[in-house]
């Protein structure tokens, strides 16, 4: 992804490279996953937001469900 060489450049932006080779190696079930995890604690903090689409205790039952999958 990058040239080795680079990492003796002190403006080389290792934590990029490392945030990019990160999401490289995550499958997309797994990132998708976090992205509906994502979704339903937000759900969960602000009810607000999805009045008419999910109650309390869908919220949490999904949480349940895509930590423990």
């Amino acid at each position: 992804m990058f040239d080795i060489e680079c990492l003796l450049y002190p403006q080389f932006n290792h934590c990029n490279v490392v945030g990019i080779f990160y999401l490289s190696t995550r499958s997309s079930e797994l990132l998708a996953k976090v992205d509906v995890l994502k979704d339903m604690l937000v759900f969960r903090d602000h009810p607000n937001q999805c009045i008419g689409l999910f109650d309390t205790g869908e919220i949490a039952t999904a949480i349940k469900c895509i930590c423990t999958a």
